[in-house]
């Protein structure tokens, strides 16, 4: 019992450590070429010298299997003041990135790249990303340390838009950052509320108040084109008696009963394009 304790407190001795006393990591993502579908994330990670496991996520909300698209990610690269620090893939969970880091070291920057779009058969598979809209997924841009739970990660997240285009989420904005035009600051969340509060961007973009009570319910609505942003007005009617009488959970499926009238979800069109035989499962698996 002795040898199993004193392997235990040398293995947390060596277990990877954020920085004392600070655990906000910052993400700022520029997806100002998601028309060419491709996101490119920079992350600041506080850490502690000595061996560093960082996890890329694999199991997600909604999903019932180690379905993160890690083979999309491209480009890492890390540093740590202001020199560049060699990495190595994990042999056994290619979701985990092994370094050593530096005495003297107190912040990581990681950088590294999205490209949508290629295939890996997960349902998870990447951002949805047209030459119009995104829909960003935060899980899908990110590396954080492993041995920390998720909900006691802070995360600082920013994003850069394409020019004119206008986005909706759940996050709370905070100050813009006056370096770079057009990219918006939020809140420091949990890590686990920032996979659970993907961003909908794009030029077609519309918003549609449903209730103006103390806790307002608005229906944001992106589109490949602005006339696809014209929903029936009693398709509203329905949507706002929906939430009047506290069926909110109920708009997704109104949505599926009107497409008669030109509503409908992504999957719900990804579908009609597979049938119809315009594009192929594996690409709409994408």
């Amino acid at each position: 019992t002795t040898r199993l304790l004193v392997a235990a407190i040398l293995g947390l001795l060596c277990m990877p450590l954020l920085a004392t006393g600070a655990q906000r990591l910052q993400l700022t993502v520029d997806a100002r070429e998601a028309p060419r579908r491709v996101l490119r994330a920079r992350l600041t990670i506080p850490v502690a010298p000595g061996p560093l496991t960082l996890v890329y996520p694999k199991w997600l909300p909604g999903t019932h299997g180690p379905t993160g698209p890690v083979i999309d990610l491209v480009g890492i690269r890390m540093s740590g003041g202001g020199q560049p620090l060699a990495w190595q893939r994990d042999s056994v969970d290619l979701h985990s990135f092994r370094l050593i880091v530096p005495d003297g070291v107190q912040n990581l920057d990681v950088a590294l790249d999205l490209v949508s779009g290629l295939p890996d058969g997960g349902l998870a598979s990447p951002a949805s990303l047209t030459t119009e809209l995104a829909m960003i997924k935060w899980s899908q841009v990110v590396l954080y340390p492993a041995g920390v739970p998720t909900g006691e990660l802070e995360v600082e997240p920013a994003i850069t838009l394409p020019a004119g285009w206008e986005f909706a989420t759940a996050l709370e904005a905070a100050a813009p950052a006056p370096a770079v035009p057009g990219t918006v600051r939020f809140a420091p969340v949990s890590l686990t509320t920032l996979v659970d509060s993907p961003l909908l961007a794009g030029r077609n973009f519309q918003r549609l108040s449903l209730d103006e009570s103390p806790r307002p319910v608005v229906l944001a609505v992106a589109a490949d084109g602005a006339a696809a942003l014209q929903i029936p007005p009693e398709t509203v009617k329905q949507l706002r008696n929906l939430v009047r009488e506290g069926k909110s959970r109920q708009l997704r499926n109104a949505m599926i009963a009107g497409q008669q009238d030109g509503m409908q979800t992504i999957e719900m069109d990804l579908a009609r394009l597979v049938s119809s035989g315009i594009i192929s499962f594996d690409t709409a698996a994408e």
